[in-house]
């Protein structure tokens, strides 16, 4: 190694050091020694690994940054679809329709405890894919923050002739400016989860599955949402409320299990070369994988909390007896009221404590766009809305419509068609209105960005919706 690259790949260690917050007294790196390595990080493709670059709010990117993004676009989806570096390729590792697969494809994590892992590292080398297209050293994705910002953003809604970030196959609604549905982007109650496994869970459901649904077109179903060029900056949202999650401490943390940590996926990096990496490499993202958020890492929060969607996992171990009433449902873009039993274990004023599960199976998605808020008891003679009290939360069910059931990825099963909401929180408050006597009036409110024109066609069917006692 000549001394000009020994000089510049110590100054890119002691600038890492000072970045990630590294133990003892950071050594001083000054603007012109940014500047210096900056420049030379294309001649020194070392220093790119070492130096933490903030990946940055899509509403703030300079001029340059959004031609560089579209560039990197440009370049990959101009690329064969044989080429592992290609739009085309990549899209379809996180999972595709599209028959014979080929290596890596369908490689996406849904319903299981590497759903948050997978993602990342996928994200990253992505991003090292689409930084080389786009012809800039500094090139980072950007995040959509649709917490704060719930309209598309601006860049991915132009369809000016030749913008690779627009595509016709969205929700109509949402290409022409509508905001996304309030409940869709709802954090509180994944952030307020301690355990891993409860957190991820909840914030696969909402809000990464209610944005997805609600975006529409590809981005609304599993083997197509990696085309929508949207897909990216939304799985970095939802890696930046990974960090948050993490960030917010109080018992909060990753997985201690080796299983989990040493667990491996493969991908293709930007020379189109295969590389297996462990998750372990990327919980720290900064040292182990190059970049970082913006700081402080908060969250405006939303005047309305959802109850927990129980996992898949969770969800099978809770089975209604042989007894227990069950109605089906056909469900439109009318909200749709539902007389569902309550069962006698919990109907007595002095009855033992006990949980209750609202559990909506054997679910056929004809219609995948939008999905269905869940209230329980709602006001009568009102549209009901998620700051009501008798909201509980959101019945998602991307990944589950007739197509999709088809495509195996990943290491999830074959997914359930089922969805368990535990709703005991809210059994002081009915018991309080007498409310348990009878049945309960269980209302679903389609959400969607398409408009009013949507027509009664039957969009999802439910066989069996049902309480259950435990």
């Amino acid at each position: 190694m000549d001394r000009r690259n020994l000089i510049l790949r110590a100054g890119a260690t002691a600038l890492t050091t000072g970045l990630a917050g590294g133990a003892g007294a950071a050594p001083t790196v000054s603007a012109a020694s940014k500047a210096q390595l900056s420049a030379q990080a294309a001649i020194n493709p070392a220093i790119l690994q070492k130096v933490c670059r903030i990946r940055p709010n899509i509403a703030s990117l300079t001029p340059a940054q959004l031609a560089a993004l579209k560039t990197g676009v440009s370049t990959m989806m101009a690329r064969p679809a044989s080429d592992p570096t290609s739009w085309t390729y990549q899209a379809a590792m996180h999972a595709t329709y599209a028959t014979p697969t080929l290596p890596l494809w369908n490689g996406c994590q849904h319903g299981t405890i590497h759903f948050l892992s997978w993602h990342r590292l996928f994200l990253y080398y992505f991003e090292r894919i689409l930084r080389k297209a786009s012809g800039s050293a500094s090139f980072v994705l950007p995040y959509w923050n649709w917490t704060a910002d719930r309209a598309m953003p601006a860049p991915f809604r132009d369809s000016t002739a030749g913008n690779p970030l627009y595509t016709s196959q969205r929700g109509a609604g949402i290409n022409g400016g509508a905001l996304l549905p309030t409940s869709a982007v709802a954090t509180s109650t994944p952030m307020a989860d301690i355990p891993f496994a409860d957190f991820s869970g909840d914030l696969e459901g909402t809000p990464h599955g209610s944005v997805h649904v609600a975006c529409g077109g590809l981005m609304g179903q599993v083997p197509t949402a990696g085309q929508d060029p949207i897909f990216w900056l939304h799985h970095c949202n939802i890696d930046r409320l990974w960090e948050t999650w993490i960030a917010k401490g109080a018992g909060r943390a990753n997985p201690a299990t080796a299983a989990w940590r040493n667990k491996t996926f493969t991908f293709y990096d930007e020379a189109g070369a295969q590389r297996t990496v462990a998750v372990s490499k990327g919980l720290d993202t900064c040292a182990g994988l190059g970049y970082k958020y913006p700081a402080p890492l908060v969250l405006k929060p939303l005047p309305i909390f959802l109850i927990a969607q129980l996992s898949d996992v969770r969800a099978a171990q809770i089975q209604a007896p042989a007894s227990a009433i069950a109605v089906p449902a056909a469900l439109g873009a009318r909200a749709a009221e539902l007389k569902v039993a309550v069962p006698e274990a919990v109907k007595a004023p002095r009855a033992a404590p006990g949980r209750l599960y609202l559990s909506f199976d054997n679910i056929e998605v004809d219609d995948p766009e939008g999905y269905y808020e869940i209230y329980v008891n709602p006001p009568v003679g009102k549209p009901p809305q998620p700051t009501d009290p008798s909201y509980v939360g959101n019945l998602v069910t991307f990944g589950l419509s007739k197509r999709e059931l088809a495509v195996r990825h990943g290491d999830m099963p074959m997914p359930p068609t089922r969805r368990v909401f535990d709703i005991t929180p809210k059994l002081a408050q009915l018991r309080a209105a007498k409310a348990l006597a009878g049945d309960l009036r269980v209302v679903l409110v389609l959400r969607t960005t398409e408009g009013a024109a949507l027509g009664d066609a039957v969009r999802t069917r439910i066989g069996k919706v049902q309480l259950i006692a435990r």
